[in-house]
Order: C-alpha cells, then sequence, then structure tokens
C-alpha cells in the first residue's frame, strides 16, 4: 500500500496552502482565519496519522477536513476580494490565481473522495481510468492557474495595499 505517502503528501500539501493564505491574507481578520484553520488542521492530522486511521491506511477525515478548510478560506479570500470597495484589477493579482486554481482543485477533489466509498462498492472503476483522468484534468486547472499567477507576480509589486 501507498497510503503512507499520499497521506504525508496531503499532510505537507494542505499546510502549505494555509500558511501560504495566511501570508497572502491583507486583513487581520483573515490571518486569525488562517492560523485557526491550521491550528485546527495540524494536530488532528498528527493525531489521525498516530492513533486515528493510521499511517498506512489513507486518511480520508484529516484529508477531508484539510480540503474544507482550503475551500473555506479560498472562498473567504475571493468574497473579501470582490467585495473590496477598492476597484481592483483581480487578474493582476497573483494570490487570485492560485486561491481560483486550489478552490478548483480541492472542490473537484472533496467530490470525488466523497464518492470514493460508492465508486469501490459498486466496483465502478476497477482500473482507476475515471480516478486518472479527473485528477488529470483538475490537476491541469490548478497547475495552469498557478503558473499564470507566477507570471503575474513578475509584474506586480505588492497586494497589502488592496484590501487593508
Amino acid at each position: 500500500s501507498n497510503h503512507f505517502i499520499i497521506n504525508l503528501y496531503f499532510l505537507f500539501e494542505i499546510s502549505f496552502v494555509l500558511l501560504t493564505y495566511n501570508y497572502a491574507a491583507a486583513t487581520k481578520k483573515n490571518k486569525t482565519l488562517a492560523k485557526i484553520l491550521l491550528i485546527c488542521f495540524l494536530p488532528f492530522a498528527l493525531w489521525n496519522i498516530s492513533y486515528g486511521q493510521g499511517f498506512y491506511t489513507f486518511n480520508s477525515m484529516s484529508i477531508s477536513l484539510g480540503i474544507i478548510c482550503i475551500i473555506i478560506f479560498s472562498i473567504v479570500y475571493l468574497s473579501t476580494l470582490f467585495l473590496s470597495d477598492t476597484p481592483v484589477n483581480f487578474f493582476s493579482i497573483p494570490m487570485f490565481w492560485m486561491v481560483t486554481g486550489w478552490l478548483f482543485y480541492f472542490t473537484g477533489v472533496i467530490v470525488y473522495f466523497s464518492a470514493l466509498g460508492y465508486i469501490v462498492k459498486y466496483n465502478l472503476d476497477p482500473q482507476g481510468n475515471v480516478y486518472a483522468i479527473i485528477m488529470l484534468t483538475l490537476e491541469c486547472i490548478l497547475y495552469t492557474l498557478v503558473l499564470v499567477g507566477f507570471y503575474t507576480a513578475c509584474k506586480w509589486k505588492k497586494e497589502k495595499s488592496y484590501l487593508q
């Protein structure tokens, strides 16, 4: 079983995304939210690996909690950006692209993981072809939007002045 690799990967990925949100948040309220979400996720995920579902089984509870935290902060970040009184060109903000990519990716992953029990129970994807297509599509969307974010970061100075 390679579940331990997936468990470690999601542990680091979700922590990294939440730390990035903490860094990118322009308001104290959003920074506090990112810290709270990370503080909720990290101890639970470590407990789940150690005592809960275990290291060598798929930690669906930890991954689902982390993905929900990311989706919550993505929605908060984008709504803060969209509801800002200051006129903003969203397409020139690197974090807009990255958050949008993470929102699409993690929403698709949580939907697929939610249906995974049903898919396995009724043997709907025995070779994993549907999983491969879904994940490849989501990853292409994610990495394309993240690359656009990096590209716009080359032209852009600092986001802090938009939402303070």
